[in-house]
């Protein structure tokens, strides 16, 4: 595995590599994000084969931190629920009433 140190940054379109199938077709792999290329898979060079077999696991094609520098992301951010976040509360005050009378 080869670590960019510092990173190439990518935007969604870039194109990380193109995959060359047997039949002659070419496939294009872009970034699909914007981020900071953090890894490429060297053992890709070695062992092509990887993307077909294990492609979640030894085959992937690169590492990418997405974000390119933002705090949150526009498109991946969620809200917590607001019950979810009551329960977590309510479950640490009971600890501390549990504590206290202790």
């Amino acid at each position: 595995m080869a670590y960019l140190e510092g990173g190439l940054h990518l935007q969604k379109e870039t194109r990380i590599c193109t995959v060359r199938c047997k039949d002659g077709e070419e496939i294009v792999v872009r970034a699909g994000v914007r981020g900071v290329l953090a890894e490429v898979n060297d053992r890709l060079f070695s062992n092509p084969d990887l993307v077909r077999t294990a492609p979640e696991n030894q085959g992937y094609i690169a590492l990418i931190t997405f974000g390119g520098g933002k705090r949150k992301p526009d498109e991946f951010t969620t809200e917590l629920q607001a019950k979810r976040v009551f329960l977590n509360n309510y479950e640490e005050n009971c600890e501390n009433e549990k504590k206290a009378e202790t």
